[in-house]
């Protein structure tokens, strides 16, 4: 297993150019460049969750956050396929030493993963056999590995832990599951590959499949961060990179460019100049933001313990964040040249993709209200509070 060194942001920063040369071959495949998942694994982009043990880079919540922005300002694509990657990273401080080994073992990279409940386990001598289907899993021909979500069922329903259904995340193989190319007509992020996987009967031993009451094996301060940080707080990160992007395309495009109507340089328009100052601020006060946030709630999780404030405002921030940037970048669209729509650019395509992100995210829009609760001193309505 390859042990990490140096410093992850600055891993992921130099492979910056090989992902902005690989997005539209991954938009015209559905799936990312070879070259992209190679350069990405090699920096270590979809371990910065996982254990040090297993070639991880178990990054502190600033350097995480840093980097998801810096791979949303290349390709969102691949800072999706790092935030989904999370998800399994997660879950192998729970995993005892020789089934972490054996997951982690090949290469380092991507990771599937579904929260979506889709999968139906019947308990078997030794662990469950899964069956289901996934309409969603981000880099299906890509990953080796996947976490996917299912209910354990005993006795003709749902079985009970706590007074809780009992749900899981099965460790899986992708060599057990069947693949349906369902993604290549998708109109944004098509660079995930989040094509649809079906399990027919697989064997999941005990050990592999996942629930979050399990004791940690791994008792370090990354996994002391609620298991749900890698949702709307990692993409919270990766819509401002894809803001600044769009900012620093803009940038270009009004320094050098005349109107096509009139030939009125741009930057003699008040409107043009006053959106790049403002998408260009917007990203720098987000992405300080999340970095103020992402320090102090890294402050708590370092004494095991990340109290119930630190978590509203962990939440709170994120959405807050999404929600501005994706209304920045909103008006910046509305305030750029024609040319935006006439080829794909930063700020066409940074428009669809952080839509789809914010809308990705909607499904847990009640963390945002359960963070206010916190804030005002009663308690939150989510459980993972």
């Amino acid at each position: 297993m390859k042990q990490r060194s140096g410093s992850v942001v600055e891993a992921v920063r130099s492979i910056a150019p090989i992902l902005v040369a690989g997005r539209s071959w991954a938009d015209a495949h559905a799936q990312m460049a070879p070259a992209v998942v190679e350069a990405a694994g090699d920096a270590g982009a979809f371990v910065m969750v996982a254990p040090r043990e297993v070639g991880g880079w178990e990054a502190t919540l600033p350097e995480i956050l840093r980097c998801s922005e810096d791979l949303g300002a290349a390709d969102p694509t691949v800072a999706w396929h790092s935030g989904n990657s999370h998800a399994l990273g997660g879950v192998a401080a729970y995993l005892a030493v020789e089934d972490r080994e054996r997951v982690f073992a090949g290469r380092a990279g991507p990771y599937g993963f579904s929260a979506a409940m889709k999968g139906v386990a019947r308990p078997v001598d030794g662990g469950y056999l899964v069956s289901g289907r996934w309409p969603m899993v981000t880099g299906a021909l890509d990953v080796q590995w996947a976490a996917l979500g299912g209910v354990v069922e005993e006795g003709g329903g749902p079985r009970q832990v706590n007074g809780m259904v009992d749900g899981r995340l099965f460790v899986v193989s992708s060599q057990d599951f069947v693949i349906e190319r369902t993604w290549d007509a998708a109109p944004t992020m098509r660079g995930t590959g989040s094509h649809a996987v079906t399990l027919e009967e697989a064997f999941v031993p005990e050990g592999l499949a996942h629930s979050w009451l399990r004791p940690k094996v791994i008792d370090r301060p990354l996994y002391s961060l609620p298991s749900a940080f890698a949702g709307p707080v990692n993409n919270a990160a990766i819509a401002v990179g894809i803001l600044r992007a769009a900012a620093e395309h803009a940038t270009g495009l009004v320094a050098g460019k005349a109107s096509s109507v009139d030939g009125t340089m741009l930057y003699d328009r008040s409107r043009y100049v006053t959106a790049v100052a403002r998408a260009t601020s917007a990203a720098r006060a987000l992405s300080a933001g999340l970095q103020a946030m992402a320090s102090e709630v890294w402050a708590e999780a370092e004494t095991k313990r990340v109290s119930r404030e630190a978590r509203a405002h962990m939440w709170s921030t994120a959405y807050w964040t999404l929600d501005a940037a994706r209304r920045e970048l909103g008006e910046l669209t509305v305030a750029s040249t024609s040319s935006v729509y006439g080829s794909v650019n930063p700020t066409e395509a940074g428009l669809r993709d952080i839509h789809a992100i914010c809308a990705s995210m909607e499904p847990a829009r009640d963390l945002q209200e359960a963070a206010g609760r916190v804030l005002v001193g009663q308690r939150p309505n989510v459980a993972m509070f």
